[in-house]
């Protein structure tokens, strides 16, 4: 069951401030509610983002349908649609740990790599990777991952010895 954040009563002055925070101690929700008490949004949305990350497994994986987050808050919310749920959804996952708030793998690597800058070694790559090719990267087919990736494997291992290279030297 999704819990009801309509009624509770959220003190907006019970900040405390990042130098408060001891991450050693932390679990992934009160890291989560931290970084949503910094965010500016309004009381509706903060329902739907505590439902959210009350949705969320411990490896940060969302747990239920979003149809179930929006049935559980619409009762309390007015006007409030699936889109506005996958907006919040979309702001919790551009919150850290990267990767939070995934549906399953692919959704959470891909989460990973947006988070990556653009300058990343064969970010490119790995985003197709994880589009197109994640089951065979998960049934261990690296011949058939290279060819339909269009790598040769030698090619490969030099490119990435030179980029090595010259990055660490």
């Amino acid at each position: 069951s999704v819990p009801n954040y309509a009624k509770s009563n959220t003190d907006k002055n019970s900040y405390d401030g990042f130098e408060n925070q001891d991450s050693s101690k932390n679990t992934l929700r009160e890291h989560l509610e931290w970084q949503l008490n910094l965010a500016q949004i309004n009381d509706s949305d903060k329902v739907i983002a505590m439902t959210i990350i009350d949705s969320l497994d411990d490896d940060g994986y969302l747990m239920g349908a979003l149809e179930e987050i929006l049935a559980a808050v619409e009762e309390d919310l007015e006007d409030v649609g699936i889109e506005e749920v996958e907006a919040v959804l979309r702001m919790i996952q551009s919150m850290g740990p990267a990767g939070v708030g995934a549906r399953d793998i692919q959704e959470c690597l891909c989460l990973q790599l947006k988070q990556c800058n653009v300058d990343t070694f064969r970010l490119e790559e790995a985003k197709v990777l994880i589009d197109n090719y994640l089951d065979l990267l998960a049934a261990h087919d690296y011949n058939q991952l290279m060819r339909k990736m269009k790598l040769d494997q030698r090619s490969e291992e030099r490119r990435v010895g030179k980029e090595c290279r010259s990055r660490w030297s």
